[in-house]
């Protein structure tokens, strides 16, 4: 299934474009705040010059890049800020619940995501607390896998930094945006709720650590029933798209009650169209990653699949092309699974590779192992 037709994330061609959105996004607002009569916040233009301390450094690359780490594998990187957007009713809390059951225990999430153990913060504000625990009951979980607040007005941003201070928290969950960062004067549309983003994006990132907000999809124009989801399906992404680092879609299958599709709508850690079948119990709200897309493997197998690509590479102590790798693997794997992971590898630092002369087509490289 390539959902690649049906949208995909905006960002800006250039660090100058970005910089003239935000200009014009605090400018919008500044004239909101005006015909509203609430407290201004001064427009960019209108801010004291100050002299800045600009730090200049080498780029980094090659061998002194490090390896991603993942809170969550594939899922939830360390630094980043994550939007989950779903149906009403999709099963998202329930699922957010057993990822953090997984970070909590250093567990695997749906039986395939490895997880890194840690202490999870969950801000609620999108369900009342009797249906979260009575939740929490029948999945058989214990009291105190996370901490929680129950919200009933608009996410304090101090507060939050408060604790992401303490350093407690590997993971901090915001259910959900639609919720805890609107108000009356502050829609999902507005430009003060991409800023409130932008801020909290940068609290993470510079603090290196991880958040999950979730998000609502827009109705369907026609009103039925959803068959696919793609970035437009996402209510206010085209203001809050480029204020997080990676956006996923759930989605209930069609003519079902326990099977799911776990989509990624783009940016960065994320492989743009990743697609995660699920299965879920509504016995004990347990659900299992089943299959994924064209071209890939569970993740568990993939693991094992890099392990053997790793060992193969050993053992020939040499550079190889993709296709030998593939077809000297046991048992054999197909070429451009085993391309994309060889990329992949070489990326984290993990492998070295070399360009081999083509006449013409896209490029050709050999890999080996450090």
């Amino acid at each position: 299934m390539d959902l690649r037709d049906y949208g995909f994330v905006p960002t800006p061609d250039s660090k100058e474009e970005e910089l003239k959105w935000r200009e014009e996004q605090e400018k919008k607002l500044h004239e909101d705040e005006l015909k509203s009569g609430k407290s201004l916040t001064t427009p960019i233009d209108q801010l004291p010059k100050q002299k800045e301390s600009i730090r200049i450094e080498r780029l980094r690359g090659g061998d002194s890049v490090g390896k991603r780490t993942w809170v969550v594998d594939q899922f939830v990187a360390l630094g980043s800020v994550v939007l989950l957007a779903s149906e009403k009713g999709a099963g998202k809390t329930a699922l957010l619940l057993r990822l953090i059951e997984a970070v909590h225990t250093g567990g695997l999430f749906m039986n395939q995501l490895s997880t890194k153990r840690g202490k999870v913060l969950l801000i609620q504000c999108d369900e009342p607390k009797v249906d979260t625990e009575r939740k929490i009951r029948q999945m058989g979980l214990f009291d105190g896998i996370c901490d929680v607040a129950w919200l009933d007005k608009s996410l304090d941003l101090n507060w939050l930094q408060e604790q992401i201070d303490k350093k407690i928290y590997s993971l901090i969950i915001l259910d959900s945006a639609t919720k805890g960062l609107a108000s009356d004067n502050c829609e999902v549309i507005d430009s003060g709720f991409t800023r409130k983003l932008y801020k909290i994006g940068k609290m993470f990132a510079k603090a290196n650590a991880s958040a999950i907000i979730t998000t609502h999809l827009n109705q369907p124009i026609d009103k039925k029933e959803r068959q696919t989801i793609n970035a437009h399906d996402v209510a206010g992404l085209s203001t809050i798209g480029n204020a997080i680092t990676d956006i996923w879609g759930l989605l209930r299958v069609p003519m079902t009650r326990e099977k799911f599709r776990l989509v990624c709508l783009g940016k960065r850690n994320c492989t743009l169209n990743t697609l995660w079948e699920i299965e879920g119990n509504e016995e004990d709200l347990s659900f299992d990653l089943v299959k994924v897309g064209i071209n890939d493997v569970l993740p568990t197998e993939k693991k094992k699949l890099r392990e053997r690509i790793i060992i193969y590479l050993r053992d020939m102590a040499c550079y190889c092309h993709p296709r030998s790798i593939a077809l000297g693997l046991s048992p054999a794997s197909e070429e451009e699974t085993v391309r994309r992971y060889l990329a992949e590898m070489f990326s984290e630092g993990l492998l070295v590779r070399k360009k081999v002369s083509v006449s013409i087509g896209r490029p050709r490289y050999e890999y080996a192992l450090i």
